[in-house]
């Protein structure tokens, strides 16, 4: 009798895992629905797919940005932009929300908000930190604050891999004129 109750709970335990790993390939077609809309433009159908991979996936970081892509193509930006916060929220690895975030931000003069931004670009693609920091300064200088500027470009220069390149020699010119 132990046994046979040992047995039934651990099929019970395994219920929960199986259940979300069919809810992630089902969540995996509606996305790949989505996407073949959006390549043709069926912008509400692809949200419509999005948003059902989003129900049975909520941390899907990917179905959030394209969903908000299908969003900004049909000219609903406050959704999109809730959509491209909630990719990077979940981590996303593709650069385009944080750009599109940033830029947002910084068109309304929401400075804060852009930098927090790149901080999220800079802590979950580090292989983007370069350019990350960059933002960062320019949103300083917008700001006003030429010292905090310096700062950030200074940590872009460090992670730039040619620091001879035409790029680098700007900055580096940039940051002297700060300092002055």
């Amino acid at each position: 009798m132990k046994i046979a109750n040992h047995i039934i709970a651990g099929c019970i335990a395994l219920l929960p895992t199986s259940m979300v790993l069919a809810q992630s390939d089902q969540a995996v077609e509606f996305y790949e629905q989505g996407l073949a809309q959006n390549q043709v433009y069926k912008l509400v159908g692809a949200s419509v797919s999005f948003t059902e991979a989003i129900g049975l996936y909520p941390e899907y970081a990917q179905a959030y940005y394209q969903r908000g892509l299908s969003f900004a193509g049909m000219g609903k930006q406050d959704h999109a932009i809730k959509d491209f916060n909630a990719a990077v929220g979940y981590k996303i690895t593709e650069l385009d929300p944080y750009l599109r975030l940033i830029a947002w931000h910084k068109e309304r003069h929401q400075y804060l908000a852009a930098l927090l931004i790149t901080d999220q670009l800079i802590a979950n693609m580090p292989e983007n930190a370069a350019g990350g920091y960059y933002d960062k300064g320019q949103i300083y200088e917008l700001m006003g604050n030429s010292t905090l500027a310096v700062v950030a470009y200074k940590a872009c220069l460090q992670r730039l891999e040619d620091e001879a390149s035409d790029f680098a020699n700007m900055l580096k010119h940039r940051i002297s004129e700060l300092q002055k």
